[in-house]
């Protein structure tokens, strides 16, 4: 199991380097728990810290992000005890994900955010939610009535908060901003995944970006947002950015998903951004 680790400091750490997007020659690529530390300065440079085979907790009072390895979507911020859930991953992802929030000490979450109502963001849903108790579960994403995960977990949790239009949530002293790509008056998109909502954690002067499984579409309608971002997690198919897009978030290191298309790494090493996969 392998989780990818950012932690958002304001301390500035020393001898931090990037792992290099591809091996040297003669060393094994591994697969490894990896945590990946943003840290900033007073003059808010950012650096950003690789330790290998660490699993590390959430730390007292900084803001702690896990990418959970699995086959869908999920993502897990803490801060000060607070607990949020990003995307459920598929029904088979949900012990895997149960796992980690126990492993970093959650029992009940505080905050669930679903993207989308793709299998791969509520499949395992409705176990995550029997497992955690979660006080509020905000539901983006045009309704999928066919879906057997999705009348499930509305059986068991009927009253989530659905969200239309941009909303601001106060993660301690950090800020959750959910941004809906089809509140501008046009309705749903036209494909599934260009309605995911995408989250926008900040903290202090760093954000982080999680765009689930927004692709041209829904890029588009966001362009004009604050989408400036330290980090960019993105599902990594061929159309899961633009490089104009890119050009925008500028972000200091990208963690992909999914299997990564060669055009999409193309435009990541053209503006010579990091790339990190949890694959």
């Amino acid at each position: 199991m392998k989780l990818i680790y950012v932690i958002i400091l304001l301390l500035l750490l020393t001898g931090c380097q990037p792992r290099p997007q591809v091996p040297p020659e003669n060393v094994p690529y591994e697969r490894y728990v990896e945590p990946i530390n943003f840290t900033s300065n007073e003059t808010n440079a950012t650096k950003i810290e690789i330790k290998e085979d660490v699993f590390l907790p959430p730390k007292k009072d900084n803001l702690s992000i896990y990418i959970n390895d699995i086959n869908g979507q999920s993502v897990i911020a803490i801060k000060k005890g607070i607990s949020l859930l990003i995307d459920a991953g598929t029904e088979d992802d949900s012990q895997t994900i149960i796992k980690n929030l126990r492993n970093l000490g959650v029992n009940d979450l505080d905050y669930i955010i679903l993207s989308n109502k793709l299998e791969t963001s509520i499949g395992g849903l409705p176990y995550i939610i029997i497992q955690t108790s979660p006080a509020i579960v905000y539901e983006g994403g045009k309704p999928s009535p066919f879906s057997s995960s999705f009348n499930l977990y509305k059986e068991i949790y009927p009253n989530a908060t659905l969200i239309s239009t941009d909303k601001l949530l106060e993660f301690k002293d950090a800020f959750v901003k959910i941004m809906v790509p089809y509140d501008k008056g046009q309705g749903f998109l036209d494909q599934q995944e260009d309605n995911s909502v995408i989250t926008k954690i900040k903290y202090k002067e760093n954000n982080f970006l999680a765009m689930s499984n927004c692709h041209f579409e829904c890029i588009e309608n966001i362009k004009d947002s604050d989408i400036k971002a330290d980090g960019l997690i993105i599902d990594g198919s061929c159309d899961s950015t633009t490089l104009s897009f890119l050009q925008k978030v500028n972000p200091q290191v990208v963690v992909i998903t999914g299997e990564l298309c060669s055009e999409t790494e193309d435009r990541f090493n053209f503006l010579d951004i990091p790339i990190y996969s949890t694959e």
